[in-house]
């Protein structure tokens, strides 16, 4: 088994229309037949046979979209995104059909300059760059990374994420983890790994970090165009010694630059908490709850007693809009975000209070005003449990909307930046959660969200809804959010919102769906006497 580079697969992901009504649901899908595609290259390995050495043939071990592939030609640093994709799109079609035409056997090197189409032969940059992607990714694509206990599947590792391939070719998607999160500042989508992964049965992995392990299932499946998301609640993560040594390197640090009291901060001996204000000295926008025990009863009556916290007179205590809250559980002192990402990984059993908790304060800074945890960073008061609520239940998005009525457009980040997108790779597009994100995209969340082609395309919404009849779609968006759009007031200058920014913001030229959907809201909307 080994890298192939004499074969790179192209494959397409059906873009679908439909030819009739949608069934009665939300959304509900209809008969589908194909109107565009979006192009996907393959990277292979070939399969020998040892003893004498007899060549089987090549397995799939990763789709790539065009932007996960090699630029030689620094396409990527074009201004015009889209423009630059085109061409990148152009330039490896141009490699992966001369491949196939070449026809040369598995051992054979590279085409040869005039094998490629004319119009590639006369640049010289083309040829070499084409030369130059080839020897990336014998070099720095798919790698190999570890066998299945049993001999019959493998993993490679693509730009940090991993693979599990059966010598059948099947695969499974390409997978990363939420908890390690993506690489910054790279020009390919990357994303935080390890090269210690060890293969374990059942075609699952351990990757084995500093801080603990992880587990990645690779069994089969058939949504292998994508990459998929392993969330943190269920990536089976054990901490390692280093976690624990780290957290006390930490905590010591802090306390000797003068830091404020942060995460798993320890308690002064005595120290008087509660769920009222301040103690003498303290902040008056600190708030600290006490957790009488780490168990479902005693982080509800935790979170009770912050909801009794949670009035329109708290906007009063805010200092430069913020409110701080800390969590003492049995002798130590937890920050907002991580007492609330532990509930919603220990005691997903506690929903129905964190629901209630933002319920109340969705109610309470509608009646005052918009709260956060570190208004600098753009962080809202109670984000992370927002965060969980939608992860743990898509039942509570009138929840997570009744908060996001609330939210300031202008300078919040986290509700668009993080919990939608979070809410989507756990879930999927569903029916509701394409209703909740038409919503959230109406609203024109300005501040975190500046281009709605990164829901359309890098969150996959467009994959999602062409597969569905485009004036079902139109009539269920202006049905559910008629007011907000005739109405147009989420529009600020220059950022108009809504499905007039979507149709901006998106590919041109619109595709067929795209043209029909446009046109179906259109008409819906001039019956209510707008026209956007």
């Amino acid at each position: 088994m080994r890298k192939d580079i004499t074969r790179v697969a192209v494959d397409e992901v059906p873009i679908l229309g439909t030819g009739g009504a949608a069934p009665k649901g939300l959304l509900g899908r209809a008969k589908t037949a194909p109107v565009a595609v979006e192009r996907r290259y393959g990277l292979c390995y070939q399969l020998w046979e040892v003893d004498p050495a007899r060549f089987l043939g090549r397995v799939v071990v990763a789709w790539l979209s065009v932007e996960d592939m090699p630029d030689a030609m620094g396409y990527f640093r074009g201004a015009d995104r889209r423009y630059a994709v085109a061409q990148r799109q152009a330039h490896w079609d141009a490699i992966a059909y001369t491949l196939l035409e070449h026809g040369g056997g598995p051992e054979d090197d590279g085409p040869p300059p005039t094998a490629y189409p004319a119009w590639f032969q006369g640049d010289e940059r083309m040829v070499r760059a084409a030369v130059d992607d080839l020897d990336s990714l014998a070099d720095g694509w798919a790698d190999f990374a570890a066998w299945q206990p049993d001999g019959q599947a493998f993993w490679v590792r693509t730009n940090g994420f991993h693979t599990c391939v059966g010598l059948d070719g099947s695969a499974s998607p390409r997978l990363w983890l939420e908890r390690k999160g993506l690489m910054p500042n790279t020009w390919v989508p990357c994303a935080e790994y390890t090269h210690h992964l060890e293969g374990l049965p059942d075609r699952r992995a351990r990757e084995t970090f500093g801080d603990g392990a992880a587990i990645l299932d690779g069994a089969p499946s058939v949504e292998v165009m994508h990459p998929a998301m392993v969330p943190v609640e269920r990536d089976c993560w054990v901490p390692g010694p280093a976690a624990t040594q780290g957290a006390a390197a930490t905590h010591g640090a802090a306390a000797s630059q003068g830091v404020p009291a942060s995460q798993a901060t320890p308690l002064a001996p005595g120290a008087p908490v509660g769920p009222a204000g301040p103690s003498a000295g303290e902040r008056s926008n600190l708030i600290t709850i006490t957790v009488p025990a780490w168990t479902i009863a005693g982080v509800t009556e935790a979170i009770h007693a912050l909801t009794a916290e949670l009035t329109p007179d708290l906007a009063e205590r805010a200092e430069d809009s913020a409110i701080v809250l800390r969590f003492a559980v049995e002798g130590r002192l937890m920050t907002e975000g991580e007492f609330f990402d532990r509930v919603g990984l220990e005691l997903p059993a506690a929903l129905p209070a964190l629901r209630h908790l933002v319920e109340t304060a969705a109610d309470a800074m509608a009646r005052s005003a918009f709260l956060y945890s570190d208004s600098a960073a753009g962080v809202g008061l109670l984000s992370r449990a927002v965060r969980w609520l939608g992860v743990l239940d898509t039942s509570t998005l009138p929840t997570l909307m009744a908060y996001g009525r609330v939210v300031d457009r202008e300078h919040e980040y986290t509700f668009v930046g993080e919990t939608v997108p979070g809410i989507v790779r756990v879930h999927g597009w569903t029916d509701e959660t394409i209703d909740f994100v038409f919503w959230v995209l109406i609203r024109n969340f300005f501040n975190g969200l500046q281009d709605f082609d990164e829901v359309w395309s890098g969150l996959h919404l467009r994959g999602a809804i062409t597969q569905r009849d485009p004036v079902a779609v139109a009539h269920r968006v202006v049905e559910l959010n008629r007011d907000d759009l005739t109405s147009r007031r989420y529009a600020v200058p220059g950022r108009p919102g809504g499905l007039e920014q979507l149709a901006a913001d998106i590919p041109q030229p619109h595709e067929p769906w795209a043209v029909a959907f446009f046109a179906a809201a259109q008409e819906a909307l001039a019956r209510s006497g707008a026209v956007r």
